[in-house]
């Protein structure tokens, strides 16, 4: 208690893994240079009209004229990692990296980049207000689409939250857009719901007959599946979330899935052990990672450890479910 926040900081250390949690006082990152890496800014106000900044790990960022720190009516010079930039009152302080050096203004991107708050990683849509869809277009798989959507969109450790969780038929049916303005979280392959089938063709993962293929790879095995987020291809300021199976066990085993999780994850039956852990812990997944600050896929996404079994008492889960 004898602590004290300083309301207007002249030094700032910050340091983030997600644009999400990016501002600190008068310094606001907002692209990392690396899609699962630390940024840090060292700041400081060096006098009424200069900043002097270091930083690691971040490739844009904005700052604030606190009136309380700086003349808002004067220029300012900020020197950031030994660059010397000059801002006239009338210019907002907005830096981006180009190549090594930095330069003044909002970096220019072509197409989907992870900025503002549609970064990832799967868990960070539940942020946003989220719209459940599940798959009923195939009969034998819409039993298992809808239960795991139900179990996605209950929120544990005393939490009570109420998602709507509705059919694709019930989606077209209401004349939902594919450009929501929700967040979707779609449930089951494009064989079992059409608004993965509308979107699959703009997707890096699919469902092809009995494997999931993600980089021009085919996984196959017994209750494969993936997982993974990304924005809308219909509507870029909105996430796109999609857990799917080869069939509905595949789709029904992502409850084995831990809490936290990457971008994307690719599972068969030997993810089991990690149902309700934090971790993957003695679970094995078949790829999993990041997608880079574009969208695209990393050059590997396999896991690490999958050639190195590793050893755990089989979880009461383990059973495969009963479907009719």
């Amino acid at each position: 208690m004898p602590h004290r926040l300083v309301a207007h900081p002249k030094h700032v250390l910050f340091r983030t893994i997600r644009l999400r949690d990016g501002d600190d006082s008068w310094v606001h990152v907002t692209e990392l240079a690396s899609s699962s890496g630390w940024g840090e800014v060292d700041g400081e106000v060096t006098s009424r009209t200069s900043f002097v900044l270091k930083t690691s790990g971040i490739a844009a960022l904005h700052l604030d004229r606190d009136g309380s720190l700086v003349d808002p009516l004067s220029r300012t010079t900020v020197t950031i990692d030994g660059t010397h930039l000059a801002f006239e009152a009338s210019e907002p302080i907005e830096l981006h990296r180009e190549s090594s050096a930095w330069a003044k203004g909002a970096a220019r991107h072509d197409g989907a980049y992870k900025q503002g708050e549609v970064t990832g990683p799967l868990r960070d849509a539940f942020h946003a207000s989220l719209l459940f869809v599940y798959g009923a277009d195939d009969p034998a798989q819409t039993r298992a689409n809808e239960e795991v959507a139900r179990a996605w969109a209950q929120i544990r450790y005393g939490t009570t939250v109420s998602y709507p969780v509705i059919s694709d038929a019930e989606f077209y049916a209401r004349g939902e857009p594919l450009a929501n303005d929700h967040a979707l979280f779609l449930v089951g392959n494009a064989r079992s719901n059409r608004v993965v089938r509308a979107l699959e063709p703009d997707l890096p993962i699919a469902i092809d007959g009995d494997a999931v293929t993600i980089g021009g790879k085919r996984i196959t095995g017994n209750q494969v599946g993936a997982a993974f987020v990304r924005p809308n291809p219909k509507r870029a300021d909105r996430y796109v979330v999609v857990v799917e199976g080869v069939d509905a066990l595949g789709t029904w085993r992502a409850l084995s899935l831990p809490d936290l999780l990457p971008d994307f994850v690719v599972w068969d039956e030997q993810v089991a052990p990690s149902r309700g852990q934090i971790l993957l812990g003695a679970g094995m997944l078949r790829a999993a990672g990041f997608f880079r600050n574009d969208w695209s896929l990393p050059d590997s996404t396999d896991d690490p450890l999958a050639s190195r079994p590793r050893p755990g008492a089989k979880s009461e889960y383990d059973a495969t479910p009963y479907l009719p």
